[in-house]
């Protein structure tokens, strides 16, 4: 079960995490809790973020630990650090929790910024987790990333905005392992702000009529020539300048100027934005090969092509598919025991597309000692 594969002794947690609001009270990125009278056990990382009456970001890191137990329902210590200001709206920032046993600890983009000892007399225990006793911390309860399930009340607090990276680990890490995972992104993560209005989500079809095909789509086939488009789901001004790239190795092209569609319900989508973006497909020279999709968005204030982010959401109606409903045989589910989790080693919803190239018969022609183009496919 996840409860003892879960950490006891020692623990750290990492996320990369974006604040897509101005005003988001006390939210969880990753947690397994239960916080009633009768049963507080278990952990929470999270934050709460707050634009009046001053605005300021506030991160949360609570543990439940049998050294400050003292009526079997268990204890939550908490330490928190303020940041001034707030994190800005779509900037990324790197966060890790560690206990090693006697403190708890928090990072904030690879430094130290706050550390206090977890109870009174270290060594602290084991972490406390729900379901591990009778009563009321017998109760299933979820270890849930993006959100904090308040199962006395059934309420949610989700974060909002974006996560790229959970971890979690059996071992406290050191301030030197804190840095180098910071490091590891802190040179493209930080300068690429997640848009908090444009995105994309998944590739649904070819041609000029598009489907309802659930991301991560495995590939899609289509004539490399200018008669042919490609359709985008996600959400895209209507005032922006876009394109779609197709990429394998070094090979690397870009669409015509698309157009931005609206296909949704009226009234559903932000005003001046679409949810469809159809890109003209052009000339392929990289042969039969399975081309990576990418999305691109005319940057004004820099005057060049900057990479638009692509979402993978937690929402059917944007591609997500439920464990229930994937194959695992699929691509991008993990090979292990055909489970059907999703591939560790992936990032984001990975879709590639197949060119059909064009192909041509040559007839020698006597009379100019020349060859003539009798057919091609496709026609062009």
């Amino acid at each position: 079960s996840l409860l003892t594969r879960l950490p006891s002794a020692t623990l750290t947690l990492e996320v990369w995490f974006s604040i897509g609001a101005n005003d988001v009270p006390y939210a969880g990125l990753v947690t397994v809790l239960q916080d009633q009278r009768a049963c507080r056990r278990g952990f929470f990382l999270g934050y709460d973020s707050r634009a009046l009456p001053f605005a300021a970001t506030t991160m949360y890191f609570t543990l439940s630990l049998a050294g400050n137990d003292v009526d079997g329902a268990g204890s939550l210590t908490t330490i928190t650090f303020k940041i001034p200001g707030g994190i800005s709206r779509g900037a990324w920032s790197h966060v890790v929790a560690t206990y090693d046993g006697s403190s708890m600890a928090l990072f904030l983009n690879g430094a130290l910024v706050a550390s206090e000892q977890a109870c009174a007399v270290p060594p602290c225990g084991a972490i406390l987790y729900p379901g591990s006793s009778e009563g009321a911390c017998a109760a299933r309860t979820p270890m849930t990333i993006g959100t904090y399930v308040d199962r006395q009340t059934g309420s949610q607090f989700p974060h909002v905005g974006a996560i790229k990276t959970t971890r979690v680990f059996s071992r406290p890490l050191p301030p030197a392992d804190v840095a180098l995972l910071f490091a590891l992104h802190a040179h493209a993560l930080p300068l690429t702000p997640l848009p908090t209005n444009d995105y994309w989500t998944q590739l649904p079809s070819s041609g000029d009529t598009f489907g309802t095909d659930a991301s991560p789509t495995i590939s899609s086939t289509i004539a490399s020539d200018a008669s042919q488009v490609m359709g985008l789901y996600g959400l895209f001004a209507l005032s922006g300048t876009y394109r779609c790239r197709f990429t394998y190795g070094a090979v690397s092209v870009p669409s015509g100027d698309p157009t931005v569609r609206v296909s949704a319900v009226a009234g559903s989508l932000p005003e001046g934005f679409g949810d469809t973006l159809v890109c003209p497909v052009g000339a392929w020279s990289g042969g039969y090969k399975a081309a990576v999709v990418s999305v691109e968005r005319w940057d004004e204030s820099v005057s060049k092509w900057g990479v638009l982010w692509q979402k993978v959401c937690m929402d059917a109606a944007c591609g997500y598919l439920p464990p229930a409903s994937r194959a695992s045989t699929s691509w991008w589910m993990t090979p292990v025991g055909g489970t059907r989790r999703l591939h560790p080693a992936l990032r984001g919803a990975r879709v590639r597309h197949a060119f059909i190239v064009q192909s041509s018969v040559y007839q020698f022609n006597a009379a100019s000692e020349g060859f003539d183009a009798v057919y091609s496919f496709p026609a062009g």
